[in-house]
């Protein structure tokens, strides 16, 4: 089964848990409205300090780093010093999390009341506690990632993208079973019980699958280590403009009406449904093909593997996009309009509103993925920092300017012009690297795919007009009536004219699916 497969099979399995999360999450507690608690606001500012330490030492930055070099390691010399200089990177990055998550376990408060202001004293000290609770998760998901970056590397990829999933049953046995008893703090029991599963699952893998065994080694005169320090610091400079997004939101969203921070992170994850299962699972994929291909100074097949990848993502997205725009209204109503938050229509718009905004950049924030990867492939990690960091100034700017007007919707229009414009300066700068870039041929299939999609709208819309009349739109199975239905006729309709149209894209997908028949 190809690796883009596997990680996109359990990428849509993790995904569907996380709706399921977020289902049981705000049926429980609410959004917006007379019926919601607002506490879980407190549980996703919390977030952002465990996440932050995560996200700036840990998400993509060792990924980004360390596979490239792990690789020539595996290509030009043993294995026995790959895993060498593997060991000695660990133990230096245990050590540095450890550190930073005691000293974030001290200035918790002063932290959190950075970007908290709009919250009242109590919703606080609330957060204070649940981060404090959280601050074990980037420990274990720092060790896990370095046992993924490893499993990556032999392009071993089952039990990596099992992670998340087991990540997602944690979570899901907190609300359920520890949230009875312990309130909000159960949810955060079941984070640390997933985070903790996640590091289990891929240091067995790593064990039995690749050989790896540790070894208390500490070289920090190493040359390698000391490249990856170089490497690593513009990528987390990078990743710090995604996290300086993320706290703006929350800062921004605590200042408007109760719940917009918890309505702001419900509709990013149903967002991020369909990029996770389509443009990272194909990103994390390639990466260490578009790795190998840079070692090995095979320059045309790496543009041409990022060409292709680029328009297979786009043939999936668009479509995706169109149809998540058109059906929001249902799609936040069929996930989350139960409990507290199907008590009243103000959670359901406010957040098919905010989803709506977010969709604006679908196919940009899809490809960021592969753009930046392509360059962390060729070990630059220097024009993905200064981009990032355009686009954070771009995020702020226009989070002043819609906040007040667009609301809680207006930060999710912030983020998407944001992201448009980081997606445009990485290709331009991409094309350039890459001598001869077709972009004639990349434009020429994305407008038949953008003309194949708009036709596909004109079908969704007919089925949700005609079955909005037949059923009965007050009831759960009226609303997934109308929703299946059409999506159904869309999908058929922009199969049926890709097909008419000769979708170079299409003939792709079906040849790798006979081929597996």
């Amino acid at each position: 089964m190809p690796s883009s497969l596997i990680i996109a099979i359990f990428s849509l399995l993790s995904r569907i848990l996380g709706v399921l999360r977020n289902n049981l999450l705000a049926s429980t507690f609410g959004a917006i409205g007379a019926n919601a608690t607002s506490s879980l606001d407190s549980y996703y500012a919390a977030f952002r300090v465990p996440d932050l330490i995560y996200n700036l030492l840990i998400a993509g930055t060792i990924s980004a780093a360390f596979i490239p070099i792990f690789s020539a390691y595996l290509n030009k010399r043993s294995k026995k010093e790959a895993f060498d200089f593997a060991n000695s990177l660990l133990n230096i990055l245990f050590i540095l999390l450890l550190a930073i998550a005691f000293v974030a376990f001290i200035f918790a408060p002063q932290m959190i009341r950075c970007f908290t202001i709009g919250f009242a004293p109590e919703k606080t000290a609330i957060t204070i506690k649940l981060t404090r609770v959280m601050l074990l998760s980037p420990i274990f998901f720092g060790l896990s990632s370095f046992f993924g970056s490893i499993l990556n590397s032999f392009k071993r990829f089952f039990f990596y993208s099992l992670a998340p999933v087991l990540y997602n049953l944690g979570i899901i046995f907190g609300i359920l079973v520890l949230t009875p008893r312990f309130g909000l703090f159960g949810v955060a029991y079941g984070v640390l019980i997933g985070a903790f599963l996640h590091l289990v699952n891929q240091f067995l893998a790593a064990y039995f699958q690749t050989g790896f065994r540790y070894r208390p080694i500490l070289r920090l005169r190493d040359n390698d280590l000391k490249k990856i320090g170089k490497l690593v610091v513009p990528r987390i400079l990078g990743l710090s403009a995604d996290q300086i997004n993320l706290i703006t939101d929350t800062l921004f969203g605590s200042m408007l009406v109760a719940g917009s921070v918890t309505v702001l992170n419900l509709a990013n994850d149903l967002q991020q449904l369909a990029l996770g299962i389509v443009s990272v699972s194909l990103a994390i994929a390639v990466f260490p093909v578009l790795a190998d291909l840079f070692n090995q100074e095979r320059d045309d097949e790496f543009k041409v593997l990022v060409q292709d990848k680029i328009r297979q993502i786009l043939f999936l997205i668009i479509p995706m996009a169109v149809g998540l725009l058109i059906l929001r209204i249902q799609v936040v109503r069929l996930i989350y309009g139960y409990g507290k938050f199907g008590q009243g229509w103000a959670s359901t718009v406010t957040t098919a509103s905010t989803l709506g905004a977010y969709v604006v950049s679908y196919p940009a924030a899809a490809l960021i993925p592969i753009l930046a990867r392509s360059f962390y492939a060729r070990q630059n990690t220097m024009i993905p920092l200064i981009t990032s960091f355009i686009a954070v100034v771009i995020n702020i700017v226009l989070d002043l300017l819609f906040m007040r007007p667009l609301g809680v919707a207006g930060l999710a229009l912030a983020t998407s012009i944001a992201l448009i414009v980081n997606f445009v300066l990485l290709l331009t700068l991409l094309s350039r690297q890459l001598k001869k870039f077709d972009y004639n041929d990349l434009f020429w299939s994305v407008g038949k795919i953008a003309v194949i999609s708009l036709i596909m709208a004109g079908f969704i819309q007919l089925g949700k007009n005609i079955i909005g009349i037949l059923v009965n739109m007050d009831t759960i199975i009226g609303v997934f009536l109308q929703l299946a239905i059409s999506c159904g006729l869309g999908a058929a309709a922009y199969l049926g004219f890709s097909y008419l149209f000769r979708s170079q894209e299409l003939r792709f997908f079906l040849k790798k699916i006979k081929k597996k028949i």
